[in-house]
């Protein structure tokens, strides 16, 4: 009964016109800054992160801290955290806010042996995507070029030598969420030789491995979420090999879907 309720919600008649007149009801007359949980700020739609869950900051230090311990003895390790777009809001008590300092600080604590490199003004406002949390791939270098230095590499990241494709109907996850009628976003992705000769294989959800796989699902633009043409979306192992490196450096992520784009440009 309770998938036949989600099932139901969605079949109902003309709800998408009945969510926008609640979510301009909501605006026009209750002047409620939020509608679903999700608030416009000029042109952007953010999503309420409140409040700050210390106990599960503190499990998740926990459990990197013991995949550390017992997998990674002799590598270096590097901890970073990804600021979303409420990081850059005003804090002029206007917005619900979380306490991003704390978050690192409970990290940093819980994961003593890590080496912290501090991305949080690395990315700026333009950078994410207007109708979603996401950042941007072609707005990456300074992200990219912070890390790279950080773990003490030379190399830097530079979007103009890649060539850039662009699928204009980006409707992000907080597009429909918001009930609002807003323009899509413009996705871009970087291709260049690297990422075209990358070998890519994963293991999907389903227990299945895909091996050949491109490195940008290109076949998913326009489906359920674009934003999954970065590494084919939530998959739980992905493993990258460039052919053209000669140096046999490896570098392990154990991330999220932020670095969907970034790991194609590292």
């Amino acid at each position: 009964m309770e998938e036949f309720g989600k099932y139901a919600t969605d079949q109902f008649l003309g709800r998408d016109t009945f969510r926008a007149v609640k979510a301009a009801f909501d605006r026009g007359v209750l002047r409620k800054l939020d509608t679903n949980g999700l608030f416009m700020v000029n042109e952007d739609v953010y999503k309420i992160e409140y409040p700050l869950r210390e106990k599960t900051v503190v499990s998740l230090s926990s459990r990197l801290n013991a995949l550390q311990s017992r997998y990674m003895e002799g590598m270096n390790v590097y901890l970073s955290l990804v600021p979303d777009k409420n990081y850059f809001l005003p804090d002029d008590g206007q917005y619900l806010l979380m306490d991003y300092e704390r978050i690192a600080t409970l990290m940093r604590e819980g994961m003593p042996n890590a080496q912290y490199i501090d991305l949080y003004n690395a990315p700026e406002p333009a950078d994410y995507y207007r109708t979603d949390g996401h950042w941007r791939q072609e707005r990456l270098a300074t992200v990219v070029n912070v890390l790279t230095a950080g773990m003490g590499h030379t190399m830097t990241f530079d979007p103009s030598t890649y060539t850039a494709y662009a699928y204009d109907k980006f409707y992000g996850a907080y597009y429909g969420q918001s009930a609002r009628s807003l323009p899509p976003d413009e996705l871009i992705w970087l291709e260049n030789d690297v990422t075209r000769n990358a070998l890519v294989e994963y293991l999907g959800s389903d227990g299945t491995l895909q091996t050949g796989m491109p490195l940008y699902n290109t076949e998913g633009l326009g489906g359920m979420d674009s934003y999954d043409v970065y590494l084919h979306g939530a998959q739980p192992l992905i493993t990258l090999t460039n052919p053209l490196d000669n140096t046999g450096r490896e570098l392990i992520l154990i991330r999220d879907s932020y670095s969907s784009s970034l790991a194609p440009v590292l």
